[in-house]
């Protein structure tokens, strides 16, 4: 199969090594030293690539990192927006028409950047001390305490720890980068190394060769490009999964659908996975890629194959797990 994806990489691959032992062991019977390409790069390095290639893959694919201080941070921002609403109550009962009442922060989205979500938190902490400082205002006596004796200090624990989920979430990501540049440069390398192959083995061997007839492909032929088909998705509460289904497509030549999703509320063309190739006559899958944990997103493309590996990707869906 030619190089479509990033998923494509490996079974590519492994059809050029293939190919790559035939002809060395026929090039070694008729007497000849087998087949390298530039830097006396030769089969067995080629399938060290291979390997390197696939855990690169691999890695970015299953790294759940990331999803998990997501989900981690998803949760304390949602617990602390409670103790800011029952904060916001409190000092509305207890100290009304204060300033400190006027002076309240008013209550982040749970989709605000961090900056700014974090911002009114430390307003609140800062107000919060002044209140347990006050001494003025009739019928009130510090400090002033939430629901269950949560106080102060509870809160600048929780504050913390929140700025810490934070940066859990950045170093994920960062790390994340790291191995995407990683496995781009691995792909980049291999894709030049079956380049130089298809050029080397027209040169080593004869015309005629029957080896030259099954040189592996490395990019679609030119041809026309599938009609897209439409893709609808929604998470069901009582499987657990995302079901996905999709339009038929019309294509003659249609070898089979591939299903494919990024992390995220927006499809990511380099930094996907391939959930499955689906057989033409199947319309629908249900999976929890990206899905592991409440909160968690992911965005999904079906994407038309032909036979001649020409494809084209469906619409993007977004499917959210509550």
């Amino acid at each position: 199969m030619p190089i479509t994806d990033i998923g494509s990489y490996p079974p590519t691959m492994e059809q050029f090594s293939e190919h790559w032992e035939d002809v060395d062991a026929a090039l070694v019977a008729a007497g000849e030293v087998a087949l390298t390409l530039q830097g006396a790069f030769a089969s067995a390095n080629f399938d060290t690539l291979q390997t390197e290639v696939s855990d690169a893959i691999d890695l970015v694919d299953t790294d759940t990192t990331l999803t998990l201080a997501q989900a981690v941070r998803d949760g304390k921002k949602q617990a602390i927006r409670a103790r800011m609403s029952q904060m916001r109550g409190a000092v509305e009962s207890q100290l009304p028409d204060s300033q400190y009442e006027h002076a309240l922060p008013t209550l982040p989205s749970p989709d605000t950047d961090e900056s700014k979500f974090l911002r009114p938190f430390k307003t609140m902490k800062n107000l919060w001390t002044k209140v347990n400082a006050e001494v003025t205002v009739p019928g009130f006596t510090p400090p002033l305490l939430l629901q269950g004796g949560y106080a102060l200090a509870n809160f600048v624990t929780e504050l913390t720890a929140l700025q810490a989920a934070f940066d859990d979430v950045t170093a994920a990501e960062d790390d994340l980068r790291v191995n995407i540049r990683q496995r781009d440069r691995k792909m980049k390398q291999a894709f030049k190394r079956m380049k130089q192959y298809r050029v080397a083995v027209v040169q080593r061997l004869a015309p005629g060769d029957p080896l030259l007839q099954s040189v592996p492909e490395l990019s679609p032929p030119p041809g026309s490009t599938p009609d897209a088909v439409t893709l609808t998705g929604a998470w069901n509460a009582g499987t657990s999964l995302a079901d996905l289904s999709w339009t038929a497509s019309t294509e003659a030549t249609l070898d089979h659908y591939a299903l494919r999703a990024s992390s995220g509320a927006v499809y990511d063309p380099d930094n996907h996975l391939l959930v499955g190739n689906v057989a033409p006559e199947v319309l629908a899958f249900s999976t929890a890629v990206h899905l592991g944990v409440p909160g968690n997103q992911a965005t999904f493309k079906v994407f038309v194959v032909l036979t001649t590996g020409n494809e084209k990707g469906s619409n993007a869906v977004a499917v959210t797990r509550p």
